[in-house]
């Protein structure tokens, strides 16, 4: 083929190239992460003793939808939605283990909350046991956690796995708890920030069942 074949479609795609790198450019992709938030507590809520009782914090499962770094909304009915420029900047699992270490540790006054797997031997007083059935926000504006999850263990502390209870399987307490916040508006800062509540308010929840099986050993 002639080079003057080659040249006016060469220079017509280098005119309209500037067009196409705009009309192609998107907004750059925002990674967001879930925090600590319970770094004091109410006096009610903070275990007597001045050190806590050893916990171990796992198997923490996810719905398999959340197991993506898309951040979820959830539409009407069923339908659900993946931002694409808007994503969790760790696996949530991994995030979600840390914040609630974090905030168990500091409501129930303890260095010892451990996420699983732990080491072999380490001796835990209570396991819990935690499934997040659903961590969105929602068509009404609300950020929703609904989980399952179990306490183990048992007067005689942990067995040399460290698994809470003498078996590791002795069921304490066993709840379905379910928590809204809404988020006010503002886009995916102010959902993530919602969500990050309603870890908060889980967290509390668990501390305060924890908190009593402590209550519950020391009454005559």
């Amino acid at each position: 083929m002639s080079r003057h074949y080659l040249v006016l479609p060469l220079l017509f795609f280098a005119a309209f190239l500037p067009f196409i790198s705009g009309c192609a450019s998107t907004s750059p992709t925002k990674f967001y992460i879930l925090d600590t938030t319970s770094s004091a507590a109410p006096a009610e809520e903070i275990a007597k003793n001045e050190t806590g009782p050893a916990i171990g914090l796992g198997p923490l499962r996810l719905a398999d939808y959340l197991k993506r770094p898309h951040i979820v909304t959830r539409g009407e009915g069923n339908e659900l939605y993946f931002a694409q420029f808007d994503r969790w900047a760790e696996p949530l699992t991994r995030n979600i283990y840390r914040v609630l270490t974090e905030n168990l540790s500091n409501i129930l006054r303890t260095d010892s909350v451990y996420t699983y797997p732990w080491e072999r031997g380490r001796r835990l007083k209570y396991r819990v046991a935690i499934e997040i059935l659903s961590f969105e926000v929602n068509s009404s504006g609300e950020a929703t956690l609904v989980s399952r999850w179990t306490v183990y263990g048992s007067a005689g502390g942990a067995n040399e796995d460290g698994e809470g209870g003498d078996d590791g399987k002795t069921e304490l307490i066993s709840e379905r708890s379910s928590f809204r916040e809404a988020t006010g508006g503002g886009g995916f800062d102010a959902s993530v920030s919602a969500l990050n509540k309603t870890i908060d308010l889980f967290s509390r929840e668990i501390a305060s069942a924890i908190n009593g099986l402590e209550e519950r050993k020391v009454q005559p």
